[in-house]
């Protein structure tokens, strides 16, 4: 009887672990493995190569007419232009100056201009300066008796001066300001050949009957008296004159110098 019972108990004790056995078999089988996550991507959108702008351009060349059309693109072997939807490749080589017609023209001509003015503004000082200097060596119209100065010391400051006033002249404009400084450097010039006649004759005094003496009397309305029936003309008043002269052509010049 116990033995019995016994069996009884062991068949319900190995039918509930065969039942949980299959439970987990079951569960186990059904129990699907974790996925991976797909990575995140990120979509770009491709990016494409600019072009360059097509702009209005005028090319003039070495040899021939100017060329105008688009401008497309510059390589190394050229400049590539669109001239009646045909693309041109004009060889550096053959390339003599390239506007883009598309920039206002005033501004480029008003840089110009302001540069031009800026260097015509500077040649006027210089030369304003140099006439200074002379005028300083002249003693500005004092009597060169009283100023002290030689006449080869004046003629190697006149020398100097007129190289270096000369120079300045190229660069400035035709006009009254450019006229005032030639004015100044010629009655500069006149004094110095009025000088060498003195030196040359032991004189002071020269004649306005003859030249240089004749010329410089009517030009600078240079005072005369006669002496012994001579007509005369004193050096050392008619110099003075004449540096005054020049002395007010400077400041005529000076007040110009800012060319229009």
């Amino acid at each position: 009887m116990k033995t019995h019972s016994k069996n009884r108990a062991f068949k319900a004790l190995f039918s509930i672990l065969v039942f949980l056995g299959g439970s987990c078999l079951v569960s186990a089988q059904i129990r699907k493995p974790p996925v991976a996550k797909k990575p995140v991507v990120t979509l770009v959108k491709a990016v494409e190569p600019v072009k360059p702008a097509e702009r209005p351009v005028t090319v003039t060349l070495k040899e021939g007419e100017p060329v105008s059309g688009k401008f497309v693109n510059a390589t190394s072997e050229g400049l590539q232009i669109v001239i009646a939807g045909n693309t041109l490749i004009l060889k550096w080589n053959d390339i003599k100056n390239i506007v883009f017609t598309d920039v206002p023209q005033t501004d480029a001509v008003a840089t110009g201009e302001s540069s031009k003015v800026s260097k015509e503004k500077a040649a006027v000082e210089g030369a304003i300066k140099a006439l200074r200097k002379l005028a300083a060596a002249s003693g500005a119209g004092t009597s060169f008796k009283e100023f002290g100065i030689t006449f080869q010391e004046y003629s190697r400051r006149f020398i100097d001066g007129k190289i270096e006033v000369e120079d300045f002249l190229n660069g400035i404009s035709e006009g009254s300001t450019k006229n005032e400084i030639k004015l100044a450097l010629q009655a500069y010039e006149d004094a110095r050949a009025a000088w060498n006649w003195m030196e040359t004759h032991r004189s002071g005094d020269m004649f306005p009957d003859y030249e240089p003496g004749k010329s410089l009397q009517i030009k600078y309305s240079l005072p005369t008296y006669t002496s012994s029936s001579l007509h005369l003309m004193e050096g050392d008043k008619a110099l003075s004159i004449i540096w005054v002269n020049a002395r007010n052509h400077i400041e005529n010049a000076a007040k110009g110098e800012s060319p229009k």
